[in-house]
């Protein structure tokens, strides 16, 4: 099962995955958008102390979606896991 999430305040972590990388850099952009082989369609942001992971479009994979209540320090970031994998990422434009 492939599992993506967001670590420290620069990097989306993508683990179990065939993708090429398993760590997308984003310091300094508005977020990244992800592919998956199923037609999902994921925007993953850093905002406020939180990564965050919006689906903008549903595949056909099952997934499990965690929502970070932010209920302590270790606690920062959305997780997304699926059985689809990774086909392409894109970094959203840089933060004003």
């Amino acid at each position: 099962m492939v599992k993506i999430y967001g670590h420290s305040d620069d990097i989306v972590c993508i683990e179990n995955s065939r993708y090429f990388e398993n760590e997308i850099e984003c310091f300094d952009v508005a977020g990244v958008r992800l592919f998956l082989d199923d037609g999902t369609v994921l925007f993953v942001c850093y905002s406020s102390g939180v990564w965050r992971i919006f689906i903008e479009q549903e595949g056909s994979a099952p997934h499990k979606h965690k929502v970070c209540q932010k209920t302590s320090e270790d606690d920062y970031s959305d997780e997304f896991y699926t059985e689809a994998d990774v086909v392409r990422h894109e970094i959203a434009s840089a933060r004003n």
